[in-house]
């Protein structure tokens, strides 16, 4: 960034390791320029983000699942079914 100038903000997971608890973070970085325009400091904050994240980690799961079952439902009901449509129990 000392280089480049460009503001960094970013979203992470970050996990306790002891726990295993898993932490959305948001980390935003913005360089300071001198009045030639080179890159003197760089200001930063780091914080957690809202319980918003970690439910939309838990829905994008729980999406992924459902999406697995349902191709798993339509793999099983096609080879119940002859090539003709019937079910192959009649």
């Amino acid at each position: 960034m000392m280089q480049s100038g460009q503001l960094l903000n970013r979203e992470e997971i970050m996990v306790n390791p002891r726990t295993g608890e898993k932490r959305w973070l948001q980390t935003t970085k913005v360089p300071l320029r001198d009045k030639q325009g080179a890159v003197v400091v760089l200001i930063g904050s780091a914080g957690t983000l809202p319980k918003m994240k970690q439910v939309e980690e838990e829905l994008r799961r729980a999406h992924d699942e459902l999406e697995k079952r349902v191709a798993e439902r339509t793999a099983e009901i096609s080879q119940e079914r002859c090539c003709c449509g019937h079910s192959k129990n009649i």
